[in-house]
């Protein structure tokens, strides 16, 4: 089924709004306007908003929200190594880490499409990884790819491996500045298996003091730990 516009309503009607979307399935993505009776109740707390989704084979699903003032686009995409991962959704216990350190054009092309959805091929984003997928962050030609397309970054111990913030990682020309906050003591439970030889490398960088605050799997009795990096271009 294929539908350009799911709905146009007040905010009353989200909840019903995203239903239908997750029940229509294959629909395609299209910009929508806010109509002129709709933009004027943006003044009050009934704020009218339209729903977009899509999915198509060459575009990521999304769910996008149109106020009067602002449209917000949500992607989703369900990174894969290769066709034959994840053909049926079921929780993946155990990464396949060889699979992934490869990489591979299957990977490029799904990155591809995500950095045309979000326009990171026109223009630099700001990218955030928090609880993420370090299997895969944690590899220098996602690395890469992250720090090709972003002009800073912001992410826990999941995010991407310190050392590929230096040119002499091998994976930018860029030079990038770094801040690290937070202690690090532990990765989160599997993942201590997981990650033996990047413990002591993330020791060496954050070394304290606690943030005021918890991100990421805050292990062992701390507050987790907080990077922050930006091309030397941007400050």
């Amino acid at each position: 089924m294929s539908a350009k516009s799911l709905v146009s309503g007040k905010s009353q009607s989200i909840g019903r709004s995203l239903a239908s979307a997750r029940l229509r399935g294959g629909v395609r993505a299209a910009d929508t306007d806010v109509d002129g009776s709709s933009a004027a109740g943006a003044r009050n707390a009934s704020l009218p908003i339209s729903l977009v989704s899509s999915a198509s084979p060459l575009a990521l699903p999304s769910v996008t929200l149109h106020t009067s003032a602002f449209r917000i686009t949500y992607y989703s995409m369900l990174l894969r190594s290769d066709p034959s991962e994840h053909v049926r959704l079921a929780k993946q216990d155990w990464p396949n880490f060889r699979r992934w350190e490869r990489g591979g054009p299957f990977v490029d092309e799904q990155l591809r499409v995500l950095a045309k959805a979000i326009g990171a091929e026109s223009r630099p984003v700001a990218s955030m990884f928090k609880a993420a997928p370090h299997w895969i962050l944690r590899n220098a030609w996602m690395a890469k790819w992250v720090l090709a397309h972003s002009a800073a970054t912001l992410h826990d111990e999941t995010g991407l491996r310190p050392l590929y913030y230096n040119r002499s990682g091998g994976v930018t020309t860029n030079r990038w500045h770094t801040l690290a906050h937070g202690a690090f003591r532990e990765f989160e439970n599997r993942e201590v298996k997981w990650y033996p030889g990047e413990k002591a490398e993330l020791k060496a960088i954050f070394r304290g003091p606690e943030l005021p605050f918890q991100f990421g799997y805050a292990q062992k009795g701390s507050q987790g730990v907080l990077m922050a990096a930006w091309r030397d271009e941007v400050l």
